[in-house]
């Protein structure tokens, strides 16, 4: 597992069944998104499948939003994928409102938690887990 500390957010790093978990804990604010951007595009990042886990992120700002937004882009344009996991009720309701404003609700998947992101037995890998109140239903 990897670890690193950008003053109020710690960022870990660990492989779980093919993808890269990333779990955050504490502000994604201004101060951290760029570190977060920068892990991200350590060697090895583009390309690959990526778990967001925003669980115990206290709060998150625009700067923050913009930074899951950029790793969105960023990853899909190099062939990768990120799924962010739900977070707490003040973070998922940002984040509700930055997608709905913007029209960015399917940039997805969100999952419910980071044991719904990872590949279920039973269930094939090209299959895509549950999805939480984030991504709405079509």
């Amino acid at each position: 597992m990897l670890a690193s500390s950008s003053g109020p957010l710690t960022i870990e790093s660990s492989l779980e069944g093919g993808r890269r978990m990333i779990r955050l804990a504490g502000e994604l604010d201004r101060r951290a998104a760029p570190d977060l951007l920068a892990f991200l595009e350590a060697p090895g990042g583009r390309g690959q499948k990526i778990v967001l886990d925003l669980g115990r992120v206290t709060s998150i700002d625009a700067a923050g939003v913009g930074a899951v937004l950029d790793a969105h882009g960023n990853l899909a344009a190099t062939g990768g994928e990120l799924t962010v996991t739900a977070a707490g009720p003040d973070v998922q309701r940002v984040l509700q409102r930055v997608l709905a404003i913007t029209g960015l609700q399917r940039i997805g998947p969100f999952e419910r938690d980071a044991v719904d992101a990872r590949p279920a037995a039973g269930r094939p890998a090209d299959r895509p887990p549950s999805r939480d109140a984030l991504s709405p239903v079509d």
